[in-house]
């Protein structure tokens, strides 16, 4: 499978190899990933492979994760902490998804979002292996 990361304010020298093996710390050789200068355009693409593109959002009318369905294959979107995910982008988006809440906060940061949406995807990959190995 190829992963792609898509960020339209990166820029190619904030994706040189030596600040992304800096922050990954060897994963950047164990997970293909590719660098997308415009996140519109890649998910364009990803959607015309056939990826359902899911926007990782606080928004109201999104789904919550533990009720959303994820059809695979799948392209996870996050938004800036501040701003969220542009409007050109939601533009483009199959389904929203929202983590569950509770307390005075109503988000999490990014890395925490997306460790959090992250390992429910594969908990729910490995829920048919489970029940079968029951």
């Amino acid at each position: 499978r190829r992963h792609t990361r898509c960020s339209r304010d990166w820029s190619s020298d904030v994706c040189s190899s030596d600040l992304i093996a800096k922050t990954a710390l060897g994963a950047e050789d164990a997970v293909p990933w590719t660098h997308e200068a415009d996140t519109a355009s890649a998910l364009r693409r990803l959607k015309a492979e056939g990826l359902q593109i899911a926007a990782v959002e606080t928004a109201v009318d999104a789904v919550e994760l533990y009720e959303w369905a994820p059809s695979w294959p799948l392209c996870l979107v996050f938004g800036h902490e501040r701003t969220g995910v542009s409007d050109e982008v939601m533009a483009l988006i199959d389904v929203t998804v929202r983590i569950p809440m509770l307390g005075m906060k109503g988000s999490l940061n990014v890395a925490t979002a997306a460790g959090v949406v992250l390992y429910e995807l594969v908990r729910l990959r490995r829920l048919p292996l489970v029940r079968t190995a029951k």
